[in-house]
């Protein structure tokens, strides 16, 4: 069974710079009994999502509690184009998605700042400084689409790339998502941005 990153941990996601993500090569069963027991044992996964990880799960016998994940239910058609492959076994909301789903969990403030933060051309992004010093040395900071952003001191964690998702993308999966819990704050958030 596919794992689908949602909710919080899909839009830590979407921070990962490209040219980091591929830094990281962690796998991880949360499908056996034991790979939830190892996460909740851990920080993080894949480096930079912290656990619990916020994961999708489609019928209310899969909703069991862990300390390692957080599982959220849909029921029901996803939205057309509302989950992305990563590899073969894992799966994420994508942007518009994925704000719908935060959308559940945060205040309005919150979600308008994460929206601004996913159509904007802009990230806010640590990376570990093992990962930054490989990319300085092959050169890997200054990709055509995503590049670090100088800071005063030398270190920054603002990372400049192209828009994850339109305002248009997130009217589509505002009118996809109508009924749903947290559309009527979804809805006011997309408003104000």
């Amino acid at each position: 069974m596919d794992m689908v990153l949602a909710g919080r941990t899909a839009f830590q996601f979407h921070r990962i710079p490209p040219q980091v993500a591929m830094l990281v090569n962690e796998e991880l069963d949360v499908t056996s009994a034991l790979g939830p027991r190892m996460l909740a044992r851990r920080q993080s996964y894949f480096h930079y999502l912290t656990t619990p990880l916020e994961i999708l799960v489609f019928e209310r016998r899969a909703r069991h509690a862990s300390k390692g994940i957080h599982r959220t239910l849909w029921t029901g058609e996803l939205p057309v184009g509302s989950v992305w492959d990563i590899d073969a076994y894992l799966k994420v909301a994508s942007p518009a998605f994925t704000l719908f789903l935060l959308a559940q969990r945060v205040s309005i403030i919150q979600l308008v700042m994460a929206m601004y933060e996913l159509t904007g051309r802009f990230t806010v992004f640590a990376a570990d400084s093992k990962h930054m010093e490989y990319l300085e040395h092959a050169g890997a900071l200054s990709d055509a689409s995503w590049r670090l952003a100088p800071g005063r001191s030398g270190q920054s964690t603002l990372w400049m790339r192209p828009p994850l998702v339109t305002i248009e993308d997130l009217w589509d999966i505002c009118e996809k998502t109508r009924g749903r819990r947290g559309h009527k704050v979804f809805e006011r958030a997309l408003k104000e941005v």
